[in-house]
């Protein structure tokens, strides 16, 4: 099996996780996955701050994007670009202003402007999966490796831990990430040239039973 075969077959198994998740999980890690992130440095230094709009099989990234406006944060959503496999970063005044994408996905409209990835100081990214090194497993179109690829600030992935993994299949092209974010905690990846050792985890606050 190549690469691309077993990116395709982890995309296959994810479907597969949230096809049988409990309608109030997503809401639920969102919500956790929120207050881990907004407790982070990264969080708390930045000021324009990228986030993705949440589907059905992600988490609910709604209780973030809120809190960021009501934080005085400057938000910036994905908004498809009519050339192919590109999107740029829209400013978001309010939820209430998204239209649907192409994809359905609400997006700000053609009038919001737009800010080059360059100069964003945080970037709240999705994924299928991710790995415990930084690896990050999109869906295959390539919006956010080729976005990323334009950015200079942390980058940081909502990932729900039963999607964990501790490496992904890798090519050349594919941007890793500087965080994830799940459910139960924090994870930082080591940094090129830092000593081997398993990447350094925040536990998450004490569970509700």
């Amino acid at each position: 099996m190549n690469l691309i075969e077993e990116k395709q077959q982890l995309r296959r198994t994810a479907r597969g996780f949230w096809a049988q998740v409990a309608p109030e999980l997503p809401l639920a890690w969102g919500q956790a996955m929120t207050h881990q992130l907004t407790n982070l440095p990264q969080w708390r230094d930045a000021q324009r701050v990228f986030c993705f709009v949440s589907t059905k099989a992600e988490p609910d990234t709604h209780p973030l994007l809120n809190l960021a406006l009501s934080q005085g944060k400057e938000l910036y959503l994905p908004r498809l670009c009519r050339e192919p496999g590109r999107m740029e970063a829209a400013a978001c005044q309010g939820l209430s202003h998204l239209v649907p994408g192409r994809y359905g996905i609400p997006e700000p409209d053609g009038s919001a402007p737009v800010i080059a990835p360059h100069l964003l100081d945080l970037v709240i990214a999705p994924c299928v999966m991710a790995s415990s090194t930084g690896q990050r497993l999109g869906h295959g179109g390539g919006y956010y490796d080729r976005f990323l690829s334009q950015c200079r600030c942390p980058v940081l992935v909502l990932c729900p831990s039963a999607l964990l993994r501790q490496e992904l299949p890798c090519q050349a092209h594919d941007q890793r990430v500087d965080g994830v974010i799940t459910e139960q905690g924090v994870i930082i990846p080591s940094k090129p040239g830092q000593a081997d050792g398993p990447a350094v985890h925040t536990p998450a606050y004490p569970q509700q039973d």
